[in-house]
């Protein structure tokens, strides 16, 4: 199998192409046919392989819409898109399409190998959740080529500080780079909690390439992944991670804080989280068990779990350390995720309202429309019909086609009441009825003696 992090896609571009165009009119003189099509446009990616993870995503898609920085005109904004397993529900789909993303699109789900077996795992991963639900499913962002750059971040983040620029990292580094081929796969990705020289899969950076992705579904029957999840598999695939690939490649671990650094170390030494990240801090990761949104109920089965996995890995002395690290639901990164999730509530709300009032106009726009319809396929002589004060000259016209129109019908048989309503509602006097509001007006009209 070629490299990982070599590229694996012959260049669609190069730089004197680029300037043949920009400087001259002859596009034959390009090699390139790309340039005669619009750029592709970026995205924002999320995964939800469960209902039980809606109110993460929505929090995270409202937090990405609250801190990202509009785009100059002249570029095209980044895509927010949903990538949902066959199983997620349509009321979870329907709660964030429109209001929160742009596009949900479905993808198949991709287990987990029993290949990631040794000694002491039966293959599964370290959360059992994984298992069943999403497996390798995030590979499914690898294909997504009709985008440029696809920036991922797991449903269970926080983004607390723009990210957008990290979508412009490939082209940095094709800048950079001595290969005219442009760099697909993996591009940048933030250090795990351990081992520090590995990442974590919760943000990735990175170029879809169908290539890549076939490579990656091809590999994981027989690459060993050391969670029995996504991101001991990408870190196996990708092995020069922190060696070789550019320093860019690495980013800060600010860009994927995750809470346990902050639950572990915050009560006796916050300087870790204060000073240590400080101000690169950027998304804050919920990851392990219980999620902010479960944390009010401490006794579910996956609560319960999540603690004996927990306590399982960790030895006594790390145990009573982390006992020891605060009540969680009164914890700060809880405090904060929860105060992001009842704004986006809100804001669902008032997309909901928006949308129902839109709907509304749309709705009495078309019934406007029928009635005008409607009201051109009368005769002409009843348009006088539609004046609050028609003239006398307008009536008489009006009360003879009325009468012409009732001997019409008496000569069909029709009753003389039935007769009289039939001609006056096809030639729209009703409606002057109506508007003429006593009765006594109303008989008269029917007889063609209006009350003056």
């Amino acid at each position: 199998m070629a490299s990982p992090t070599s590229p694996k896609e012959k260049s669609t571009t190069n730089s004197n192409d680029d300037n043949e165009i920009n400087n001259t009119n002859n596009i034959e003189k390009t090699s390139n046919a790309a340039y005669l099509f619009p750029p592709r446009a970026n995205a924002i990616a999320t995964l939800v392989t469960t209902d039980d993870f809606l109110p993460g995503a929505q929090t995270l898609l409202y937090s990405i819409k609250k801190t990202l920085t509009p785009t100059p005109k002249k570029e095209y904004p980044p895509e927010i898109i949903v990538l949902v397993t066959p199983n997620v529900s349509s009321s979870t789909r329907n709660a964030l399409y429109p209001a929160f993303c742009t596009r949900i699109i479905q993808v198949e789900p991709i287990p987990s190998p029993s290949s990631s077996q040794t000694e002491t795992s039966d293959g599964g991963s370290h959360v059992a959740s994984w298992d069943a639900n999403c497996g390798l499913t995030k590979l499914q962002i690898f294909k997504l080529d009709v985008y440029d750059t696809i920036l991922y971040i797991d449903a269970d983040c926080l983004v607390v500080k723009d990210i957008g620029h990290l979508m412009k990292l490939g082209k940095q580094i094709d800048e950079d780079s001595s290969s005219s081929s442009p760099h697909v796969g993996l591009i940048a990705a933030s250090p795990d909690i351990f081992p520090p020289d590995k990442f974590n899969a919760g943000l990735l950076v990175l170029r879809p390439s169908t290539s890549v992705f076939n490579d990656l579904i091809n590999a994981s029957s027989t690459m060993e992944s050391y969670d029995g999840g996504d991101t001991g598999f990408l870190n196996a695939y990708y092995p020069s991670w922190f060696q070789n690939m550019p320093s860019m490649s690495r980013l800060p671990f600010g860009y994927n804080a995750q809470r346990f650094l902050h639950h572990c170390t915050y009560k006796k030494q916050p300087k870790y989280w204060d000073v240590g990240i400080g101000d690169d801090l950027h998304v804050i990761h919920y990851s392990s068990s219980p999620k902010p949104w479960e944390i009010n109920d401490d006794n579910t089965k996956e609560a319960i779990d999540s603690k004996t996995e927990a306590k399982a890995m960790l030895n006594e002395k790390d145990t009573q350390t982390v006992a020891q690290s605060g009540n969680k639901k009164n914890d700060k990164l809880e405090q904060m995720w929860k105060r992001q999730y009842k704004q986006s509530k809100n804001y669902a709300a008032r997309c909901e309202e928006s949308r129902i009032k839109k709907k509304r106009k749309e709705d009495e726009q078309k019934q406007q429309q029928h009635q005008k319809m409607m009201a051109s396929k009368r005769p002409k002589d009843s348009s006088a019909s539609a004046n609050d004060n028609p003239s006398t000259a307008n009536r008489k016209g009006m009360h003879g086609s009325i009468a012409k129109r009732f001997k019409e019908l008496r000569k069909d048989g029709m009753g003389v009441k039935e007769a009289m309503a039939a001609a006056r509602a096809e030639l729209g006097a009703d409606k002057a009825d109506n508007r003429a509001g006593d009765a006594g007006s109303q008989v008269a009209a029917m007889f063609g003696m209006p009350m003056f």
